[in-house]
Protein backbone atom coordinates (compact mmCIF):
# COMPACT_ATOMS: atom_id res chain seq x y z
CA UNK A 1 0.00 0.00 0.00
CA UNK A 2 1.41 3.25 -0.93
CA UNK A 3 2.31 6.03 1.47
CA UNK A 4 -0.56 8.16 0.80
CA UNK A 5 -3.17 5.56 0.69
CA UNK A 6 -2.21 4.90 4.27
CA UNK A 7 -2.77 8.93 4.88
CA UNK A 8 -5.96 8.42 3.61
CA UNK A 9 -6.51 5.31 5.86
CA UNK A 10 -5.79 6.88 8.60
CA UNK A 11 -7.74 9.77 8.09
CA UNK A 12 -10.67 8.09 7.86
CA UNK A 13 -9.56 6.13 10.99
CA UNK A 14 -9.00 9.75 12.59
CA UNK A 15 -12.83 10.42 11.82
CA UNK A 16 -14.64 7.28 12.43
CA UNK A 17 -12.67 7.69 16.13
CA UNK A 18 -13.72 11.38 16.45
CA UNK A 19 -10.18 11.93 16.90
CA UNK A 20 -8.76 14.67 15.02
CA UNK A 21 -6.04 15.57 16.76
CA UNK A 22 -3.13 14.24 14.14
CA UNK A 23 -5.08 16.54 11.25
CA UNK A 24 -1.67 18.13 10.28
CA UNK A 25 0.23 14.76 9.87
CA UNK A 26 -2.57 14.13 7.34
CA UNK A 27 -3.69 17.37 5.56
CA UNK A 28 -1.93 20.07 4.85
CA UNK A 29 -3.15 23.71 6.65
CA UNK A 30 -3.84 25.48 3.32
CA UNK A 31 -5.94 22.71 1.98
CA UNK A 32 -8.88 23.71 -0.54
CA UNK A 33 -11.73 21.42 0.37
CA UNK A 34 -14.23 22.23 -2.86
CA UNK A 35 -16.54 19.65 -0.50
CA UNK A 36 -17.28 22.43 2.48
CA UNK A 37 -20.28 24.04 2.51
CA UNK A 38 -20.14 28.21 2.22
CA UNK A 39 -19.67 29.82 5.66
CA UNK A 40 -17.12 26.83 6.80
CA UNK A 41 -13.72 28.87 7.36
CA UNK A 42 -11.12 27.75 4.44
CA UNK A 43 -7.65 25.42 5.54
CA UNK A 44 -6.91 22.82 7.96
CA UNK A 45 -9.37 24.52 10.13
CA UNK A 46 -12.31 24.06 8.53
CA UNK A 47 -12.23 21.08 7.59
CA UNK A 48 -11.80 19.96 11.22
CA UNK A 49 -14.53 21.92 12.32
CA UNK A 50 -16.54 20.27 9.29
CA UNK A 51 -15.45 16.79 10.55
CA UNK A 52 -16.69 18.02 14.01
CA UNK A 53 -19.91 19.01 13.20
CA UNK A 54 -20.68 15.88 10.80
CA UNK A 55 -19.79 13.45 13.88
CA UNK A 56 -21.85 15.50 16.36
CA UNK A 57 -25.15 15.71 14.08
CA UNK A 58 -24.85 12.63 12.27
CA UNK A 59 -22.32 9.97 14.16
CA UNK A 60 -20.96 9.42 10.74
CA UNK A 61 -18.91 6.56 9.75
CA UNK A 62 -16.97 5.89 6.69
CA UNK A 63 -16.79 2.50 5.00
CA UNK A 64 -13.83 2.68 2.24
CA UNK A 65 -14.57 0.42 0.10
CA UNK A 66 -11.32 0.83 -3.04
CA UNK A 67 -8.44 3.53 -2.87
CA UNK A 68 -6.71 3.94 -6.03
CA UNK A 69 -3.57 5.86 -6.42
CA UNK A 70 -2.56 7.57 -9.75
CA UNK A 71 0.12 10.38 -9.84
CA UNK A 72 0.13 13.11 -6.48
CA UNK A 73 -4.06 11.46 -6.51
CA UNK A 74 -6.13 9.19 -4.46
CA UNK A 75 -9.47 7.75 -5.30
CA UNK A 76 -11.58 6.35 -2.46
CA UNK A 77 -15.30 4.86 -2.88
CA UNK A 78 -16.79 3.96 0.16
CA UNK A 79 -20.07 4.21 2.09
CA UNK A 80 -21.02 6.35 4.84
CA UNK A 81 -23.48 5.85 7.58
CA UNK A 82 -24.65 7.47 10.86
CA UNK A 83 -27.29 8.70 12.96
CA UNK A 84 -29.16 12.15 12.73
CA UNK A 85 -29.04 12.89 16.46
CA UNK A 86 -28.64 16.62 16.11
CA UNK A 87 -29.90 19.68 14.05
CA UNK A 88 -28.01 19.93 10.97
CA UNK A 89 -28.91 21.63 7.74
CA UNK A 90 -31.48 23.03 8.88
CA UNK A 91 -32.94 20.02 9.86
CA UNK A 92 -33.76 19.42 13.34
CA UNK A 93 -32.88 15.66 14.58
CA UNK A 94 -34.49 12.86 13.39
CA UNK A 95 -32.44 9.57 15.22
CA UNK A 96 -33.23 7.97 11.88
CA UNK A 97 -30.07 5.99 10.50
CA UNK A 98 -28.86 6.84 6.77
CA UNK A 99 -26.22 4.48 4.29
CA UNK A 100 -25.21 6.13 1.76
CA UNK A 101 -22.29 5.85 -0.61
CA UNK A 102 -19.31 8.88 -1.64
CA UNK A 103 -16.45 9.08 -3.88
CA UNK A 104 -13.17 10.93 -3.39
CA UNK A 105 -10.36 12.85 -4.74
CA UNK A 106 -7.10 13.78 -3.11
CA UNK A 107 -4.48 15.71 -4.41
CA UNK A 108 -1.11 14.97 -2.32
CA UNK A 109 1.83 17.43 -2.03
CA UNK A 110 4.66 15.90 0.37
CA UNK A 111 2.69 13.27 1.97
CA UNK A 112 -0.47 15.13 2.96
CA UNK A 113 -3.71 16.28 1.43
CA UNK A 114 -3.73 19.93 0.13
CA UNK A 115 -6.66 19.54 -2.36
CA UNK A 116 -9.93 17.67 -2.17
CA UNK A 117 -12.90 16.73 -4.31
CA UNK A 118 -15.83 14.45 -2.42
CA UNK A 119 -19.35 13.29 -3.97
CA UNK A 120 -21.79 12.25 -1.15
CA UNK A 121 -25.31 10.87 -2.10
CA UNK A 122 -26.82 13.58 -0.02
CA UNK A 123 -30.26 12.96 -1.70
CA UNK A 124 -30.39 9.40 -0.35
CA UNK A 125 -28.96 10.72 2.56
CA UNK A 126 -32.44 13.00 2.96
CA UNK A 127 -35.12 10.75 1.68
CA UNK A 128 -33.97 8.55 4.52
CA UNK A 129 -33.44 10.88 7.04
CA UNK A 130 -37.10 12.52 6.20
Amino acid sequence: MSANVETMRRWVDAINRHDLSGIDTMIHPAIVDHHLPPGIPSGSVGVAFWCTMLHEALQIHIEIEDALEQGDRVALRGTVTGCHVADFAGLPATNRSFSVSMMSIERFVEGRVIERWENVDVAAMMQQLT
